[in-house]
């Protein structure tokens, strides 16, 4: 079933050409509010009535510039809205760039258009909506209409990557998971303390929270760190990738090598062991040749660069792709065919 992340004006992706004339390129496009309603408009050194375009993921929009180089479009009416322009092609829509799944009942999504949309369970307000209201359908996280890179859906919280490279969370702090120095949940997103700019990628945890610096260091705060930011014992450098478990994080080195850490109970950690891990080890046989990798609640998998997968860890329903229900702490080959 599909699901409708609504309608509104786009930020980003845009890519804008002119058709009619010019010689010279279109300067820009911005969106900005107007008497109640969201207008998009691209500034051109186009000819007087040149006709200029943008061209989004769900469509392309052209619209007949005025004699400034002008060109609006209205997301209430979806209509070119001054006088004596006209449009041609217009689509409606909206699709989604990411979307991220919670470990259990609410999932989240970044639209075209940068903005946050969550659905499903609310109870700790981690839908980002200001409410514990469940929501059947997506609703804007508050605060988040645009400027949204990437999300985080941890087991009752949710984290954002804002396009400046700043992270925000909501949802249940009861670990400090949330990062703003106290254990109050939020119903909306707060600052994750010293981390507004410099962050790469994001991953939400059962009641922890990391980010990947663009220095490639990894940063944690929740359960196990008294929600204070901390650096990882030996990875304040050389990552390119991170994923959270349940209770186990994962992350790709640089040189293609992957590490894990935490609960191992199950051997997720890929360690060979049941042994529970308070630093990164090495998974088993996973030091070079890892593209990247992927957790689940209490497994995790790898793709390798000639494309192989590797999983280990828990295999009650046959997670791991290995042809047995047997648990694993060592990676198994997946076989995937063609």
């Amino acid at each position: 079933m599909d699901v409708d992340l609504g309608h509104q004006a786009a930020v980003v992706p845009v890519v804008v050409t002119v058709l009619n004339g010019s010689s010279q390129p279109v300067s820009g496009v911005y969106v900005y509010p107007y008497s109640g309603d969201t207008y998009l408009y691209i500034s051109g050194k186009t000819n007087a009535q040149g006709q200029a375009s943008f061209t989004l993921p769900d469509g392309s929009y052209r619209f007949r510039a005025d004699s400034n180089g002008y060109a609006y479009w209205s997301s209430a009416t979806n209509n070119c809205t001054i006088p004596g322009c006209t449009t041609a092609n217009i689509s409606t829509g909206i699709g989604a760039l990411v979307v991220s799944s919670s470990l259990y009942f609410q999932t989240c999504a970044v639209t075209d258009f940068g903005s946050a949309k969550c659905w499903g369970d609310n109870g700790f307000g981690q839908l980002g909506d200001g409410t514990t209201i469940e929501r059947l359908s997506p609703v804007n996280v508050v605060g988040l209409t645009s400027g949204v890179k990437d999300l985080a859906v941890g087991i009752i919280h949710t984290c954002a990557l804002t396009v400046g490279g700043g992270v925000k969370c909501w949802g249940d702090n009861s670990y400090g998971e949330l990062g703003d120095g106290t254990i109050f949940n939020r119903l909306t997103p707060v600052d994750v303390v010293g981390l507004t700019n410099g962050i790469t990628a994001i991953a939400a945890g059962g009641d922890f929270s990391c980010a990947l610096t663009s220095a490639g260091g990894v940063k944690c705060w929740g359960l196990n760190a008294d929600g204070e930011l901390v650096d990882v014992s030996g990875l304040t450098s050389g990552v390119t990738s991170i994923s959270a478990g349940f209770y186990h994080m994962c992350a790709v080195t640089d040189s293609g090598g992957a590490k894990c850490w935490g609960d191992n109970a199950v051997g997720q950690l890929g360690d060979g062991t049941q042994t529970h891990r308070c630093a990164p080890v090495d998974v088993y046989g996973l030091t070079s040749g890892i593209k990247s990798i992927t957790t689940g609640i209490y497994h995790t998998c790898a793709l390798t660069i000639s494309g192989g997968v590797k999983c280990w860890g828990e295999n009650p329903v046959g997670e791991l792709g290995n042809g047995t229900y047997d648990d694993s702490p060592l990676p198994t080959a997946k076989m995937l065919g063609r």
